[in-house]
C-alpha cells in the first residue's frame, strides 16, 4: 500500500517485549557477550522505507535410563562436574563493558563533530584501529583520560575505572551514513563497538512548522534518586495530510552511561501509542496527545516518557536532539519497491545537562539502607487483641517520590524498639515507582506489651541534603499473658 493512502499512517501494533538493559541501563557491550558469541560486531540493518511499520510478535524431560554402576570414565565426568560447580560458586571476576557515542546524530556539511568512546575495564584499553568512511573525515585519535567512579544502586557500592576518548569528526559529504564500530583491545581482546548512523544535511530548515521540547523533573539531583525525562513535540496540523514520515535523531539513545531506566507504567498503559522512527534504522513507541497552539499555529503533538535512576556520581550529557519529518514517496512495484524523500524538516531540541552528586558520607546513618527522596510511612495490622506469642501479620507501606523499588527494607529483628517481639521474618508485596509495601510476621513476648513500636526508615532527602528519617505512626495493641 502506498504511504499516500488516506489511511493512518501510524503503527497502532502490540507492544514489542524488549530484551532489559543493563544494571545501569547502558547501551554498552559485555566483553563475555563478545566472546560467547564469536563476534564483535552489533550491527544494525539500515531501516527501510516504511517510516511506521505494521508490528508483528514444552520441556523435553529428561531421560529415564541410567547405570547403576559408575565406570571410571563415569567417576571422571562426576570430578569434573564437581570442580566445575566450585568454580562457578567463586566470586564472578567484573566484566568489562564498552561503547561509542555520536555528540549529535544530525550535523550540517562540514560541521565539527565528536566521536566518543569509553571502556570500563580492569586493564587499560586501548583504540586499534578507527573505521574508514567515504565522506567522513576523522581526526586522530588523542590521549586517553582515565576516571574512577563511584556506582551505586541501594545500599550497594562499587569502582569502576572508565577510559574514554573524544575523536574530531567532520563530514564531508551529504547523506545517511553508517559507521562501523570502532576496534579496540580490552583485557587482551579485540572488541568492536556498535555501529552508530549519522545523518548529513546541507541546511536545517522547519523551525517554524515543528517543535521538539525537552522536559526533565530535575537537572540537579544525587545518586539513587529517580528523574523524569519527557519530550512534547509534533508539526503543524496544517501540514498532516502531507507528512507520512517521522524520525527522532537522538544519539544520546541507550548510551547514556550510569543510567538505569524505569519503567514507566502511565505510557505503557495508553490506547494511543504509535510507533515512530528512531536514529534512522530503530523503532520506538510514542504516545499521540492533544494538538499544542503555539503562535497562533495548531501542532500535531506527541509525547514521549522516559524515567531513569542516576547510579553514579557527574554530568550526564544530553547532547543536540533532532525530529525529522516530511513527505516520503514509493515506486515501483511489487518486487522492487524504492522510496525518496520529496521533502523534509528539521526542528532541534539543545543539548541538556543533568548533575548528579554523590550521596554524603557526613550524617550517614549506620543502618541506612539506600532510600532516597520525600517518603511517607504507614502501618497496619488486623489483629490488635492477642496472647503473648501469637503472631501479627504487621504491612508496612512507602509512598511518595523516591527511589521506592531500590532501598532495602528495615530488619526488625536489628531493631531495639522490637525487643519485646519476636520477629519470624518479612514478606515483600507491592514494589513499584508510587509505592512500596512489606508484611513483617511479628509475636509479643510479654504481657505488658501495649502497641507496635514504630517501624523506622533511614532516608536521605535531596531538598535539604541531609539524611532524616520516616516512621510509621506506633499501633496500639493488647497482650493477654498465656494461662
Amino acid at each position: 500500500m502506498s504511504l499516500r493512502s488516506k489511511m493512518n499512517p501510524f503503527d497502532r501494533s502490540r507492544p514489542r517485549v524488549e530484551c532489559p538493559a543493563g544494571a545501569d541501563g547502558r547501551a554498552m557491550t559485555s566483553l563475555r557477550d563478545e566472546r560467547a558469541q564469536g563476534t564483535s560486531s552489533a550491527g544494525r540493518t539500515a531501516a527501510g522505507a516504511e517510516p511506521w511499520d505494521a508490528g508483528t510478535s514444552g520441556a523435553a524431560k529428561p531421560g529415564q535410563g541410567a547405570s547403576r554402576k559408575l565406570t571410571s570414565c563415569a567417576w571422571h565426568l562426576l570430578a569434573g562436574l564437581l570442580v566445575s560447580l566450585c568454580l562457578s560458586a567463586a566470586p564472578a571476576q567484573a566484566q568489562a563493558v564498552y561503547g561509542a557515542r555520536l555528540s549529535t546524530g544530525l550535523a550540517r556539511l562540514g560541521e565539527e563533530m565528536y566521536l566518543l568512546i569509553e571502556v570500563e575495564s580492569d586493564q587499560p584499553p586501548y583504540v586499534r584501529e578507527l573505521p574508514e568512511v567515504p565522506g567522513i573525515e576523522f581526526g586522530n585519535i588523542p590521549k586517553a583520560v582515565s576516571r574512577t567512579t563511584r556506582i551505586q544502586i541501594g545500599p550497594r557500592v562499587s569502582l569502576k575505572t572508565t577510559t574514554s576518548w573524544k575523536i574530531r569528526v567532520t563530514p564531508l559529504e551529504v547523506g545517511d551514513f553508517l559507521i562501523p564500530g570502532v576496534k579496540l583491545i580490552v583485557e587482551g581482546q579485540e572488541v568492536v563497538t556498535e555501529e552508530l548512523g549519522l545523518k548529513v544535511v546541507k541546511d536545517l530548515r522547519g523551525a517554524e512548522l515543528g517543535f521538539l521540547d525537552f522536559n526533565l523533573s530535575k537537572t540537579d539531583l544525587v545518586e539513587g534518586q529517580p528523574f523524569e525525562l519527557e519530550m512534547i513535540f509534533g508539526w503543524d496540523a496544517a501540514k498532516q495530510a502531507e507528512v507520512n514520515y517521522a524520525n527522532l535523531i537522538l544519539p544520546w539513545w541507550g548510551r547514556l552511561r550510569g543510567l538505569l531506566e524505569l519503567e514507566n507504567a502511565s505510557q505503557s498503559m495508553s490506547s494511543d501509542l504509535l510507533q515512530l522512527q528512531l536514529n534512522g534504522n530503530e523503532r520506538i513507541r510514542v504516545e499521540r496527545i492533544q494538538p499544542v497552539t503555539r503562535d497562533s499555529r495548531t501542532f500535531f503533538t506527541l509525547r514521549l516518557v522516559r524515567s531513569f535512576l542516576p547510579v553514579r556520581s557527574g554530568l550526564i550529557e544530553l547532547p543536540d536532539s533532532h525530529l525529522e519529518f516530511g513527505e516520503v514517496i514509493e515506486s515501483g512495484g511489487f518486487f522492487s519497491r524504492s522510496s525518496r524523500k520529496a521533502q523534509t524538516y528539521f526542528v532541534t531540541a539543545p543539548a541538556v545537562t543533568i548533575n548528579v552528586r554523590p550521596l554524603p558520607d557526613a550524617g550517614r546513618p549506620i543502618d541506612y539502607t539506600g532510600a532516597i527522596g520525600n517518603l511517607t510511612a504507614r502501618a497496619r495490622t488486623e489483629m490488635r487483641d492477642v496472647d503473648v506469642g501469637d503472631s501479627i501479620k504487621l504491612k508496612v507501606t512507602w509512598f511518595g517520590e523516591g527511589n521506592l523499588e531500590f532501598f532495602e527494607a528495615p530488619d526488625l529483628s536489628r531493631d531495639p524498639s522490637f525487643k519485646d517481639f519476636k520477629v519470624f521474618g518479612s514478606a515483600a508485596g507491592e514494589k513499584s515507582r508510587e509505592r512500596r509495601s512489606v508484611t513483617y510476621d511479628i509475636a509479643p513476648l510479654r504481657a505488658d506489651v501495649d502497641e507496635v513500636p514504630p517501624v523506622r526508615l533511614p532516608i536521605f532527602d535531596p531538598d535539604t541534603n541531609k539524611y532524616t528519617e520516616v516512621a510509621t505512626e506506633a499501633i496500639p495493641i493488647r497482650v493477654r499473658a498465656l494461662e
